[in-house]
């Protein structure tokens, strides 16, 4: 299952581990190594909230996270376009 997949992969050291398109799980979301608390909190492919700072540091306890890139700025607008 995915989730043994999650415990295996977390079991060999890989601190950033996520379950993606799984919509409402607890582990698609990334947690921070040092404190544990969701850094990046999704729903599917949405993200819902972003708690890094600009150097991508964990707004919590300050650990550094190492991801890629930053938040768009308009990030929160629809993804879903209604055609009528």
């Amino acid at each position: 299952t995915l989730e043994k997949h999650y415990e295996i992969a977390k079991s060999e050291g890989l601190e950033y581990v996520y379950l993606g398109n799984v919509p409402g799980h607890p582990w698609e979301h990334t947690y921070c190594a040092g404190c544990n608390e969701i850094v990046v909190k999704r729903f599917g492919f949405d993200i819902q909230e972003w708690h890094l700072d600009k150097n991508n540091k964990c707004k919590f306890c300050g650990n550094q996270i190492p991801i890629t890139g930053s938040l768009a700025k308009d990030y929160k607008q629809e993804r879903f376009q209604f055609v009528v």
